[in-house]
């Protein structure tokens, strides 16, 4: 069985040495690719001197997380693996996770993407938004576990086991998204091309989600990337959405955006007008109706 792992880097210092070392420690044989998103800090030299097995691809731009995730799992599929496992920079597993996750994938052949639990680093505490409601209620009741639970629309992308079914039916992800969005976008595309999502109990993963590193930018920076960043992918989340016709209201959208911008001129909130148009400017850049005409085809797309 040929297996490999994609962990996609950024300023991962902090992690790294624990989120590779339980890949090597798994319970059955997987090669390991790293993406590197052209980090400055010591990450790159660390895996080179200290797992030295570790296949590295080293970008001289930041791609973002669904892009750099797409070199590692095209490099995968030309080598003819059977599964492809994504995990987090910031997470670990243990020993018997994905050896677990391939037992159930094999038995079960409708899943495109298989997850275990996700705790906390410390493994004292569910990650946050991590939620399934079916498992939740088995576990408090102290029902028996299934051996894995549907779950209707989205699991979290940092520790995901893909088919290589999934690959060559969904493809990867969309580079339409740069960070955040991406996945909840594979999960449409995942159930729209009739495979489902799912969790499996019995195996855990640690996903620390505490600090993303120190962001050298001022909090008025910041604040008005984390809002464009949400507008965007919000947009995308729903006007590309393959499971619904929303992206018919697509161009009415940007209009009402349009219109925004010029009654906020009219009423002289040139902040909130400037903020429009900014968006405005974004949404007429945005391919959301080609993404979703390639989304609802069945082949190997981005990769």
């Amino acid at each position: 069985m040929k297996l490999f792992s994609v962990v996609v880097t950024f300023n991962g210092m902090k992690w790294i040495g624990d989120c590779l070392a339980s890949l090597f420690q798994s319970t059955v044989p997987i090669e390991v690719i790293v993406v590197d998103n052209n980090s400055t800090d010591e990450t790159v030299k660390y895996i080179k001197s200290n797992f030295p097995e570790v296949i590295l691809f080293e970008q001289k731009e930041n791609l973002g997380f669904g892009k750099a995730n797409n070199i590692g799992m095209s490099y995968a599929l030309n080598q003819n693996a059977e599964f492809v496992f994504l995990l987090n920079q910031d997470a670990k597993i243990e020993r018997t996770t994905i050896e677990a996750l391939i037992q159930v994938s094999k038995k079960n052949k409708d899943l495109g993407v298989l997850s275990p639990i996700h705790l906390n680093w410390e493994g004292d505490g569910l990650e946050f938004g991590f939620f399934n409601n079916e498992f939740f209620k088995d576990f408090l009741l102290s029902n028996q576990l299934k051996k894995f639970y549907i779950e209707p629309k989205f699991i979290n992308a940092s520790a995901w086991l893909l088919p290589i079914k999934t690959l060559k039916i969904v493809g990867g992800f969309d580079p339409i998204f740069f960070h955040y969005g991406e996945d909840v976008n594979y999960c449409q595309r995942v159930v729209y091309h009739n495979l489902k999502l799912a969790v499996v109990p019995n195996v855990k993963i640690f996903h620390d989600t505490t600090n993303n590193g120190v962001v050298k930018y001022s909090s008025k920076q910041i604040n008005v990337a984390i809002s464009d960043r949400y507008f965007r992918n919000q947009a995308i989340i729903k006007y590309a959405n393959v499971n619904t016709d929303d992206v018919l209201n697509y161009s009415k959208f940007k209009r009402k955006i349009l219109f925004r911008v010029i009654f906020n001129f009219l009423n002289f909130n040139i902040e909130k007008a400037k903020t429009d148009l900014r968006y405005y400017g974004m949404l007429k850049k945005m391919n959301v109706k080609e993404s979703y005409q390639m989304n609802r085809e069945a082949k190997q797309s981005y990769l």
